[in-house]
């Protein structure tokens, strides 16, 4: 109840609000849902799948764990967002960016204007105002592809 009036509140105050709730019945997500929520946790569903994936997938949840820093390692992920920007990316390709070669990054998906994701996007993938990308790292790696993106904007 006081996650829905909460919810209620902050999207009544700021309608653009990225409003993130918890909860604990399956029963409430659904009511979060029409309150204005955008995602809904909950733990106790997260926690199982993670035991489920460590057992099917221990090696998967590892290097996850990696990305996330959950454990100690240079490892990161990043999303780049072409949002409204006016950047000199726009209408260009991957390949014409040439990212893996001048900043050590991988693209691992795009999220395309219409919002869906396209997994180990095709080099010839063009951005589009509104288009993401999330990419894969070292520190070092993902600063220097903030640089390199920069001298488009």
């Amino acid at each position: 109840t006081e996650n829905l009036f909460t919810v209620m509140a902050a999207r009544q105050l700021n309608p653009k609000i990225n409003i993130i709730s918890r909860a604990v019945h399956g029963r409430a997500v659904e009511k979060l849902k029409l309150g204005g929520a955008n995602h809904i946790i909950m733990p106790t569903q997260i926690g199982g799948y993670f035991m489920a994936t460590l057992e099917s997938k221990p090696n998967a949840v590892e290097f996850f764990s990696l990305i996330t820093n959950e454990t100690i390692s240079d490892i990161r992920y990043e999303e780049i967002d072409f949002n409204g920007t006016k950047s000199n990316c726009i209408g260009k390709t991957i390949r014409d960016l040439n990212i893996r070669s001048m900043t050590g990054t991988s693209i691992v998906a795009v999220k395309s204007s219409d919002g869906k994701y396209i997994v180990n996007p095709d080099p010839d993938t063009r951005v589009e105002n509104e288009t993401s990308f999330i990419v894969l790292g070292t520190k070092s790696q993902l600063n220097s592809l903030k640089k390199y993106i920069s001298k488009y904007a």
